[in-house]
């Protein structure tokens, strides 16, 4: 029986973070940043880390930075120094100067920048065990033609991998816009080397925390047809009547459209939680400029206000941030996961979390099943 490849979604707050273990023990890190939460929950990732990277096996074969936002990045340095830990390969997308001098500083450390043909899709690398794990390439510095400011085009440069093994597959996106999944789209059409149909995939973290907003678009949902669909971000943001700030993500909308539009959405997990948040317009909007075959989507009965809401469902959507706390007394509750996946299937653990919900939960307790 072939090892399991495995994948953990840490619990960065505001921010990314993931680590694969491939089936020869090679380690692929992909991202690591925070900003929200970051000094409350930095000491008990680095503690999670250093069990990936005990004495004599500090070797981190391959770092993997998306792209120039310091919610990707600005705990590399930290965890390199705190763990022990020798990066022996990296890449990033965007330019060195987003980084803040971090480029360099991996490059003083002996890390070797990896290099590519430019030409996507390409495969990264072949993980050398028993029916090898394949990384691919599928856009890096992808132009932004919709917008030109600096924040669009650092997102839409952003590296997006996907990685196969024993027939299931797993799409990383970091913070891809709408742009770069046009991109991506374009290359593969009429590809004979990586066809349309290989961009389904099994998993798919989604792409910028879960924005709608710039990201995740109906006919990149229909592509990736995601079976299991990941989101890392934190309560960030005011929703009030009179204003809007923060990220507010994921947006509720990205999670209802990935819901109905994927075709493959597993509906059969135990019940679990996250959190988003609901602002009717985000409906109003979509449902306005929706493109040609695409469905309506519902809003929330019974509610016309913008509000954080608490959720939960047995469709296959999972988020760091889990549940709303009650303020300093009760701090809101972030969940990491753990997946395994070999040639029995994909196995998620919720980092041993049970999830009881209690008549004090915030927001509105809803079944994402009534909503779509």
């Amino acid at each position: 029986m072939p090892k399991p490849l495995t994948i953990e979604f840490f619990d960065v707050g505001q921010g990314d973070g993931s680590l694969i273990v491939f089936p020869s023990g090679k380690k692929m890190m992909v991202d690591l940043g925070s900003t929200k939460n970051k000094d409350s929950l930095t000491s008990d990732l680095l503690a999670r880390l250093k069990a990936y990277f005990p004495p004599g096996k500090k070797d981190l074969d391959y770092l993997v930075l998306t792209h120039g936002d310091r919610d990707h990045h600005n705990l590399v340095q930290e965890f390199v120094d705190t763990v022990g830990v020798k990066i022996k390969n990296f890449m990033y997308g965007g330019l060195a100067a987003d980084y803040g001098g971090l480029i360099e500083w991996l490059e003083n450390k002996g890390a070797q920048l990896l290099r590519t043909s430019g030409t996507f899709p390409c495969k990264l690398f072949t993980d050398q065990s028993r029916n090898g794990a394949t990384v691919w390439l599928l856009s890096m510095d992808a132009p932004s033609p919709s917008r030109s400011d600096s924040a669009w085009r650092k997102n839409t440069n952003s590296i997006v991998l996907q990685i196969t093994y024993q027939g299931y597959s797993v799409m990383l996106t970091g913070d891809a816009t709408i742009d770069t999944e046009q991109y991506i789209l374009g290359l593969v059409r009429g590809s004979r080397k990586f066809p349309m149909k290989s961009l389904k995939s099994d998993i798919l973290k989604v792409a910028h925390h879960g924005s709608r907003r710039t990201s995740s678009s109906v006919e990149w949902i229909k592509a990736v047809k995601p079976e299991y669909a990941f989101v890392s971000s934190d309560r960030s943001g005011a929703l009030g009547e009179r204003e809007r700030t923060g990220h507010r993500l994921p947006q509720l909308l990205t999670l209802h459209l990935i819901a109905k539009f994927s075709r493959s959405l597993s509906s059969t997990c135990a019940n679990h939680p996250f959190v988003a948040s609901y602002d009717p317009k985000d409906y109003e909007d979509y449902n306005k400029d929706k493109g040609p075959g695409e469905k309506l989507v519902s809003p929330l009965r019974g509610t016309s206000r913008r509000q954080w809401v608490q959720c939960t469902s047995r469709h296959a959507i999972f988020s760091t941030l889990g549940v709303m706390g009650l303020g300093q007394a009760e701090p809101d509750q972030g969940i990491r996961y753990l997946i395994l996946m070999d040639d029995t299937g994909i196995k998620v653990n919720l980092s041993d979390y049970k999830y009881q919900p209690k008549k004090k939960d915030t927001g509105t307790l809803f079944t994402i099943q009534d909503s779509v």
